[in-house]
């Protein structure tokens, strides 16, 4: 069985492995977000009803005089109680009622909350106006910008007790004079946490339904398509290997495979096993039928070589060039540019005067093998005894400026050959010439103009070599 760079079994697997992968990482994106928004959303509830809550049982009066007096009354003491009360029942982090002073540096305490663990720890109550440096200025300045809103602003905050997600509620008295921030703070690693496990819970549900449905399509596929298509690949192999090399029509018999599927597999197993029949009939007319037009062919070969080929260079003659002339007349009628390369090989006659006609054939030939390399992609004439000459078209005309320069850069190169043999150091000069240079160009014209462009190099060729 041959090895494939990617087997269908192997792109399947790899699919549901990439499915998977983009599965969980979508999931556990959405699932962050989703849950980060909802757990923030129900915690910004929470703080908001406990800071509401405050705002509804302090006396706000009586609480900016006992900031203005730093003496305690009993509204102050029962909200205390409220307070201490609360950070535990609520499960909050830090409950307190604060005046920030960025100028300073410091934050000003109005009433905070001490929870059992502190008190079994030996904490008592802070007093009225007792102040802490423990906030950074850019801490303090987050509360002071609370102020100016009366609604709950939330943000969160790194200090030495730790990172707090808090939420900011400004007091105010009957006057409409700011008192203080009611604060209230949940630790932020209990916020991450909560989104970490529902989001690790989201990855392994996405892992699971993931791999379930991976395993089902792996297990229908290759039920349906994969196993079938391999057993239609066993059984047109071994049609292959049957009929190779072999002319006998009744070697070729298609053997079907059993396939079930109800689908285009089964159809196509059915449809390649009616073209083995097809072709095997076929092949019985074609065998038939091959003997009575062989001598026929072998003629019209024989006849069109005689007609059209050169008979020492392999390329077209000036009998196929009258053929290419109508192909020229067509594209002059279609508008399709074209151009002429006239080649005429130099000093063929003292090559065969000096060293004899068979060294001025393999002249002849070498320049030729030169010409057809060059202008690989255009049909070669040889329309003399030492001219030649090439149709560009397509993407030889448009290069045919570079393709001059080769040209004349080979023939340098075996003209300049010392060490070869005077007849395989070939020269030649071409010129060239474009349909529709001239205003009511023809194709005459355009010959006329190819084999003078041709002379002109010629002769700047000798005036080369004498300079030398």
């Amino acid at each position: 069985m041959e090895k494939y760079r990617r087997p269908i079994q192997r792109v399947i697997l790899t699919g549901c492995i990439l499915f998977i992968f983009a599965m969980v990482i979508l999931f556990s994106i959405q699932a962050q977000y989703s849950i980060h928004k909802a757990l923030y959303e129900r915690y910004d509830a929470k703080l908001t009803e406990v800071l509401t809550f405050i705002e509804s049982q302090t006396d706000n009066d009586d609480l900016m005089e006992c900031l203005k007096t730093g003496v305690h009354s009993e509204k102050y003491d029962r909200l205390q109680a409220m307070l201490n009360d609360m950070v535990d029942d609520m499960d909050l982090f830090y409950l307190y009622l604060v005046i920030p002073d960025s100028e300073n540096g410091l934050m000003h305490n109005a009433c905070s909350a001490t929870s059992d663990a502190e008190r079994a720890e030996g904490a008592v109550d802070l007093e009225i106006h007792e102040t802490s440096d423990a906030y950074e200025i850019e801490t303090l300045k987050k509360y002071e910008n609370c102020i100016d809103y009366d609604g709950v602003s939330f943000f969160e905050e790194i200090s030495e007790w730790g990172d707090c997600y808090t939420a900011c509620k400004p007091m105010r008295d009957s006057k409409g004079n700011f008192i203080c921030l009611a604060c209230a703070d949940i630790e932020a690693s209990v916020i991450k946490h909560t989104i970490r496990r529902y989001a690790m819970m989201n990855v392994v549900l996405a892992l699971v339904l993931g791999s379930m449905f991976s395993l089902f399509i792996i297990l229908w596929l290759n039920r349906n398509i994969v196993n079938p298509v391999k057993k239609l690949e066993e059984s047109a192999r071994a049609y292959i290997k049957t009929v190779r090399g072999k002319s006998d029509p009744e070697s070729m018999v298609f053997h079907a495979p059993e396939i079930n599927t109800d689908n285009e597999i089964q159809s196509l197993s059915n449809t390649i096993n009616q073209m083995s029949i097809v072709m095997k009939n076929n092949v019985e007319a074609i065998i038939s039928a091959e003997e009575k037009v062989k001598n026929s062919k072998q003629e019209v070969s024989n006849m069109t070589s005689l007609a059209y080929i050169d008979k020492l260079t392999g390329v077209k003659n000036a009998t196929a060039l009258d053929k290419e002339k109508e192909k020229l007349a067509k594209n002059i009628e279609e508008g399709k540019p074209f151009a002429l390369v006239m080649i005429d090989l130099n000093d063929l006659k003292g090559i065969n005067d000096t060293y004899g006609h068979e060294a001025g054939n393999e002249f002849i030939v070498g320049s030729c093998q030169i010409i057809c390399q060059v202008f690989k992609h255009s049909p070669v004439y040889r329309i003399g005894g030492d001219e030649f000459l090439t149709v560009l078209r397509g993407e030889d005309f448009n290069n045919r400026e570079q393709l001059l320069l080769d040209l004349a850069d080979e023939y340098k190169a075996a003209c300049e050959a010392e060490t070869d043999e005077p007849w395989k150091r070939y020269s030649a000069a071409a010129g060239i010439a474009v349909y529709g240079e001239k205003e009511n160009d023809t194709m005459e014209a355009v010959f006329k103009r190819a084999d003078e462009d041709m002379y002109k190099n010629k002769e700047l060729l000798k005036k080369e070599m004498s300079g030398k």
